[in-house]
């Protein structure tokens, strides 16, 4: 019960109900560091909850509104965006790091953040913006989520929230036959390509939104081949054993996966403790893990690859290399007040590229338009 002592709760209240009642392996908002030496905290509020709301205020994050998530085209409200799929994810990440006593203000700030550099029209616009910056980096909208954290909004976050941002996927080393050579923040953060292990350990945070990433598009890019009417469960045939993604309501292929991702870490969490684990990492029980391995691949050649789609991408794709083209010799204001005309050509195809992010699904469309390059 709160006494007048209790309030206001101030961050050392804070700290010290983290310390008592979190998990031995949360992350504790005392431990986080920044690298702005002239940092001050906040009184009122713990370092993962200040990163939360910084990252809920970015222009970035208001942009996540109008692209894309699977469905191309202009925005629908009944399909999922990207901003909604963000909302989804951080719902689902703090339903399980709550059950398992982690931290849900760095589980927050992750969730929020892990899409900020997205491209417009999905992993279309994604596929297109890394071919166009092969030789000079490459593109992948995870790494380019720390970029707008880091430096196009200067939001100065902690080093875990940081690193969840950047670590809840991999970029392919089979996109990159050239080779690639990473950045040493990125190495520093322990970021590794697909198939490699990470080679700094992730918060169990962080690993909680990796899961919950996967869990809420499973769920809602279902939903939304539905309603887009490219699959219909009742009249196709579906393996029995993808039933529970194909023929369930929404809400219960959540709480099933939900559930089950609960009890297994809670398990292997209470094994780590007994065996002294310092480390533990969590995913999937086994026999959901290949089920949900089954349902991608049914996803591919279902939806993902269904010809109204790809038609659909390919079309995006151009949209956003036509602009890309037309304003390397011809870049707008926002590009001039940035110095590209005095930038280096890989300083000006970094600059072009954050451009290009920038833009939300209809801007890419009215202005590749306006341009005429119809």
């Amino acid at each position: 019960m709160l006494t007048p002592a209790d309030i206001p709760r101030d961050r050392a209240h804070l700290e010290a109900l983290e310390t008592r009642e979190l998990s031995p392996y949360a992350a504790r908002s005392a431990e986080a560091q920044r690298r702005d030496p002239a940092y001050r905290a906040d009184p009122y509020r713990g370092e993962f909850a200040r990163d939360r709301d910084r990252v809920l205020h970015a222009r970035h994050f208001r942009l996540l509104l109008h692209k894309t998530q699977v469905m191309p085209g202009p925005p629908h409200a009944r399909y999922t965006t990207r901003l909604t799929h963000t909302l989804e994810v951080m719902q689902v990440a703090r339903s399980i790091a709550r059950a398992l006593g982690l931290n849900e203000d760095l589980t927050e700030a992750v969730s929020l953040g892990h899409d900020l550099g997205h491209s417009p029209f999905g992993h279309a616009g994604e596929d297109a913006l890394r071919k166009l910056m092969r030789g000079s980096g490459g593109f992948e909208h995870n790494e380019h989520s720390l970029r707008v954290v880091d430096e196009l909004e200067g939001l100065d976050l902690t080093g875990q929230t940081r690193q969840g941002i950047l670590c809840h996927t991999a970029y392919d080393a089979a996109d990159y036959p050239e080779g690639r050579e990473l950045p040493a923040g990125f190495v520093e953060l322990g970021y590794s390509p697909k198939g490699e292990p990470f080679t700094r350990p992730r918060t169990l945070e962080a690993q909680v939104v990796d899961l919950a990433d996967e869990i809420a598009y499973l769920a809602h890019d279902t939903e939304d081949m539905r309603i887009a009417g490219l699959f219909d469960a009742r009249r196709s045939a579906v393996p029995e054993r993808l039933a529970l993604f194909l023929r369930s309501p929404k809400r219960e292929t959540l709480g099933t996966l939900i559930r089950a991702v609960i009890r297994h870490a809670a398990e292997l969490l209470r094994n780590a403790e007994r065996e002294g684990v310092e480390h533990p990492v969590i995913d999937y029980p086994e026999e959901l893990g290949v089920l949900v391995l089954e349902f991608k691949a049914f996803s591919r050649d279902h939806f993902y690859n269904h010809p109204k789609i790809k038609s659909q991408c390919r079309r995006a794709a151009e949209i956003l290399s036509e602009l890309h083209d037309h304003w390397a010799t011809w870049p707008p204001a926002e590009l001039l007040e940035r110095g590209f005309a005095e930038a280096d050509d890989e300083r000006r195809r970094r600059l072009l590229l954050d451009h290009l992010v920038g833009l939300t699904d209809p801007e890419a469309l009215h202005l590749h338009r306006q341009l005429n390059l119809i």
